[in-house]
């Protein structure tokens, strides 16, 4: 992306969404083909390779890489869930952890309902959105759970921004984890997504954090940047999956 944009001179670069997700989201009123769909019936791109991979980092941007994932931009193998609706990257969570403790969310409230979109990773997010019991459930864990943080997380689970000048203090909040299906859900094991307070204490000024997940009606989970700069995510579109595996770099 950053070598067709280099193409034009600052002040006439194109500007927008640049939509990677599936027809569905492409009808106003008519459907629209995607990018990489188009690029494949025109024959640019192999059947095979209608995938992208995506890295994000907190200050600099991110990578792109459309037809191929990049094995050098991550550690380890990927770990693949099933594309479980092609709208958004909707995928199967079965459940949400502090640390190494399992709330009680039952995987229903992450899956699709009649009034309820369901769980997908979402780039154009900024924040982690879970339903309101899910969040509910989780502002009491942290409260019953983490009193020497008290201070802090009253004001930031009522959606208040906090002043804190000790680092230290940022390590102390604890890991939150989203258990995804295995591709195949029934013989595979789920396996954790996760962010650290360094990830979703989103700093919005000289030491001034704000948190970095909310509680919204009619979501299962969103998980947006906060939680996608930790890995590496193969979008494979042609075998309805995707991949993720831990950052090794996120550079071009």
């Amino acid at each position: 992306l950053d070598r067709i944009l280099s193409q034009y001179p600052p002040a006439t670069q194109p500007g927008g969404i640049l939509g990677l997700a599936f027809p569905a989201n492409a009808c106003n009123p008519t459907c629209q083909p995607t990018i990489l769909d188009s690029l494949v019936d025109q024959g640019k791109l192999a059947v095979e390779d209608n995938l992208f991979g995506m890295c994000l980092t907190k200050k600099n941007g991110g990578v792109l890489d459309l037809g191929f994932s990049d094995e050098q931009k991550y550690s380890g193998e990927l770990q693949y869930t099933s594309v479980v609706k092609q709208h958004w990257y909707n995928i199967g969570v079965q459940a949400m952890l502090v640390d190494n403790a399992t709330l009680n969310v039952p995987a229903f409230y992450f899956d699709i309902t009649n009034d309820v979109i369901g769980s997908f990773v979402d780039s154009g997010t900024s924040v982690v959105l879970v339903s309101p019991y899910a969040f509910g459930e989780l502002s009491a864990h942290l409260q019953a759970n983490f009193p020497h943080l008290q201070q802090y997380l009253t004001p930031l689970l009522g959606g208040q921004c906090v002043t804190i000048t000790d680092s230290s203090v940022i390590a102390q909040f604890p890991k939150i984890s989203f258990m995804v299906d295995g591709l195949n859900a029934t013989t595979d094991a789920p396996f954790p997504v996760s962010m650290t307070g360094d990830d979703y204490l989103l700093e919005s000024g000289p030491n001034t954090y704000c948190f970095g997940i909310a509680g919204v009606p009619g979501v299962g989970l969103i998980m947006g940047d906060v939680i996608m700069q930790n890995y590496y995510i193969e979008f494979d579109r042609y075998n309805s999956r995707l991949g993720f595996a831990p950052i090794k770099k996120c550079t071009v």
